[in-house]
């Protein structure tokens, strides 16, 4: 029962994933005026680390209220040491550092081929996992992954040009940003699973360091019009931004903690499907037979990877 319980945490925690990065890139897009955001990122961004610190903490009072769970809560303060903090709030403000680089690239990038170019970090992920934590893949599953980054490459390939899609400057900030997610990602997932600390109370020290780092930033270097507010610019949008990014730090904790973080690249993938046939659908996006088989490569390597997984269990 505990295995069935923690498998339907994982999945339902990857189908919540796979919706909030689906929609994450159009809301970005549609908070900018003019292909400029109308509000301070770092005030966005400290505004959705107070968000996420109000929703570990009432997680974790919510843990604590649970008998089976109030011994492995209560716990977490006794084994809290300035060593840990050190390590969370350095992890924190790496993170800190790439969302703002996805603010600069979803200025030069639609949503899809974001999404698509990310996706390609399971390659460096498993291969850190495999390296850092003795984690290694089965045979099957290193195929998963190679079929996976072959079905994003075609699904980014423009066979008119005899190119990407993208600029090449854009495509290295892009990679520099896959980089970093990719290292935060084990990093994470290793924190979670090696510091004697409840995931909440983690969670609620790094969004701490979080929504210091944006809070400094925004003072040090947006540098505010005369007259302006912290609020200045919001609307619906902004609004959407900053709880897609709460939402979406909650929930990627949670497939870090049930599941591992080749499976949380492999939502990505999911969600590049996902993108590319709503972009068809609803915005008249143009869908070739080179990014449709693109596509289809990338779901049977979902496929694959997740019966090779219960087949190692």
């Amino acid at each position: 029962m505990l295995h069935e319980g923690a498998s339907n945490k994982k999945w339902a925690a990857l189908v919540c994933l796979v919706f909030l990065q689906s929609t994450s890139g159009l809301v970005y897009k549609l908070s900018q005026t003019a292909s400029q955001y109308g509000y301070s990122t770092f005030s966005a961004l400290a505004m959705s680390e107070a968000v996420k610190f109000v929703m570990s903490f009432c997680l974790y009072v919510a843990a604590r209220g649970d008998k089976e769970k109030a011994r492995v809560a209560s716990d977490g303060f006794g084994n809290v040491t300035w060593r840990i903090i050190a390590e969370i709030l350095l992890l924190s403000a790496v993170y800190s550092i790439n969302n703002q680089l996805v603010f600069y690239v979803l200025l030069r990038a639609d949503p899809a081929s974001v999404i698509i170019f990310k996706s390609s970090s399971s390659f460096i992920i498993a291969s850190l996992r495999s390296f850092l934590m003795k984690q290694a893949l089965n045979e099957d599953q290193w195929r998963a992954v190679v079929l996976q980054i072959c079905g994003l490459i075609v699904s980014q390939y423009n066979p008119c040009t005899a190119s990407g899609v993208l600029a090449r400057t854009t495509y290295a900030i892009m990679s520099i940003s896959v980089v970093i997610s990719s290292l935060t990602s084990v990093w994470n997932e290793s924190q979670l699973k090696r510091i004697p600390l409840s995931m909440h109370l983690q969670n609620m020290i790094m969004y701490t360091g979080g929504f210091a780092y944006n809070m400094t930033r925004y003072y040090l270097e947006s540098k505010p019009e005369p007259g302006s507010r912290f609020l200045t610019g919001y609307n619906s949008a902004t609004t959407a931004v900053i709880l897609v990014n709460a939402c979406s730090g909650i929930v990627i904790t949670a497939v870090y903690k049930y599941a591992d973080a080749v499976v949380k690249s492999f939502a990505l993938s999911v969600t590049t499907v996902t993108v590319m046939l709503l972009s068809w659908a609803l915005f008249d996006v143009a869908l070739n037979p080179v990014n449709f088989s693109g596509c289809i490569v990338i779901a049977i390597s979902v496929y694959t990877y997740n019966v090779s997984s219960k087949a190692v269990k």
